[in-house]
């Protein structure tokens, strides 16, 4: 969770399933942010604080920079199992 002034908090563990997203809850990982809601006309409201916006941007590309290098870890141990036959 992204705190107002931009702190982050961790909620649940990346290898546990959120319930963030109907039928991506395993295969996915939820980000979520303290504010929005919707005005008069039930129109969301984007109210991130410029803070917010900065740590989200890092937090989602350390989130990505970890999915790859996981991805190409797991790609070389595939490698290296099938080398072995």
């Amino acid at each position: 969770m992204v705190y107002l002034d931009g702190s982050i908090h961790p909620g649940r563990n990346e290898n546990i399933a959120g319930a963030h997203t109907v039928g991506h809850n395993s295969d996915s990982i939820g980000v979520c942010y303290i504010g929005g809601g919707v005005d008069s006309n039930m129109n969301a409201k984007d109210t991130r604080t410029e803070n917010q916006k900065i740590a989200l941007r890092n937090l989602v590309n350390e989130l990505l920079k970890n999915i790859q290098m996981q991805q190409c870890m797991d790609t070389m141990n595939s490698q290296l199992s099938m080398s072995k036959f």
